[in-house]
């Protein structure tokens, strides 16, 4: 029998190869000195990466569509190191020295990957 499964990740991974990404994972907040300080917890973690159609993105309230958005691709064997559901809005990824504000958690019903559509994210902004 054939593992159409196996042959298109061979096939994919030739084109888009995984790229270490680390996760920035919301985990609370704290106070430190009478100020509310939110706390991450971070794992590094191999992702795909592309680019995101904009298209996708018409129905997400409080983003510029001339931001830059980038579609991360998980294997969900390996997000198993990570102790809860990634989340829109609270949690992010950084890549190339770059942060990214999750803004979309892809539907991955009965596959091996889990995806999430992020926004260039500007501290203060």
């Amino acid at each position: 029998m054939i593992n159409v499964a196996k042959l298109a990740k061979s096939a994919i991974n030739m084109s888009s190869p995984y790229l270490p990404v680390t996760l920035k994972l919301y985990i609370g907040q704290e106070n430190q000195y009478g100020k509310m300080v939110s706390s991450y917890s971070y794992f590094d973690i191999k992702s795909q990466i592309q680019s995101t159609n904009r298209k996708e993105l018409k129905d997400v309230n409080g983003i510029s569509l001339s931001d830059t958005f980038l579609t991360f691709y998980f294997v969900k064997a390996d997000l198993s190191t990570v102790d809860r559901v990634i989340q829109k809005g609270t949690d992010f990824i950084i890549y190339n020295a770059i942060t990214y504000k999750i803004v979309r958690v892809q539907d991955s019903f009965n596959t091996e990957w889990t995806s999430v559509i992020a926004c260039e994210y500007k501290e203060g902004i």
